[in-house]
């Protein structure tokens, strides 16, 4: 029986050009380990990349994209066993980007999710210091990674899916990170994987249906309410806070 794989979905909204990149760097880079599809999130007609593998006509929001391709990944378990979902405005190089992941992916048979740290083109980098590039050597087990690029095993997300509703964005990352720790999973951020995040190159591109604050308000309140009927803000406002004030212990 051949060994299971990574599925990689790539998020594209409007950014025909750096999804094609970010596709180009993975794809070239391919080693049998995983399989790198896009999924377009209802780009406008021209903004639709040629190599987009799934396409939906409507925006769903990154949550509708999300649990798309977890579902996804799921129904497919007899090929893949873990899922790697990266936004479009990350700019990566493909070289063992993915390989080194799932090593440390599958090193325990404990491990829920595992990111690269992110770079991003702000003077305070990523508001989630855990996702911050330190220069360590080894991976740094934290709390929760925020799902910019995060890679998920598939026996973790059996045990939580479905998941609540937190609107159109926020939120799920902290859920998971949450179940993690309820249910004795760890989970693991590297320095020496990493990517560069273009801060809100979708909404610069004027082909966005709202704003990048309104898109933030609407995000920020669907991940509130959502909290609040699970009963569990008071947690998400500690995973916060831990995000914002996080430091390695080697530092």
């Amino acid at each position: 029986m051949a060994s299971k794989k990574t599925l990689v979905v790539i998020n594209s909204y409007n950014l025909k050009d750096q999804t094609n990149l970010l596709y180009s760097e993975l794809k070239a880079n391919e080693d049998g380990s995983y399989d790198t599809v896009i999924l377009d999130n209802g780009s406008k007609p021209e903004n639709v990349s040629e190599y987009a593998y799934i396409k939906f006509q409507n925006n769903i929001f990154y949550s509708g994209a999300f649990k798309y391709a977890l579902d996804l990944a799921i129904r497919n378990k007899d090929k893949y066993d873990s899922i790697q979902f990266i936004i479009c405005s990350l700019s990566l190089t493909g070289h063992n980007w993915v390989p080194a992941v799932r090593k440390v992916m599958f090193s325990s048979d404990n491990i829920a999710m595992v990111s690269p740290s992110i770079i991003s083109n702000i003077e305070d980098q990523n508001a989630w210091k855990q996702m911050h590039c330190w220069g360590l050597n080894n991976p740094r087990e934290v709390r929760w990674v925020d799902f910019q690029c995060a890679m998920f095993n598939i026996e973790f997300l059996e045990k939580i899916l479905p998941s609540p509703d937190f609107g159109i964005s926020y939120g799920y990352d902290i859920y998971f990170g949450i179940k993690a720790e309820e249910m004795g999973y760890k989970v693991f951020a590297l320095d020496y994987v990493y990517a560069y995040h273009a801060k809100k190159a979708t909404f610069k591109t004027k082909d966005s249906n709202m704003t990048a604050s309104t898109y933030g308000q609407q995000a920020l309140q669907g991940m509130y309410n959502g909290f609040n009927n699970i009963g569990k803000s008071n947690q998400l406002n500690e995973f916060r806070s831990w995000g914002q004030t996080y430091k390695p212990l080697e530092i």
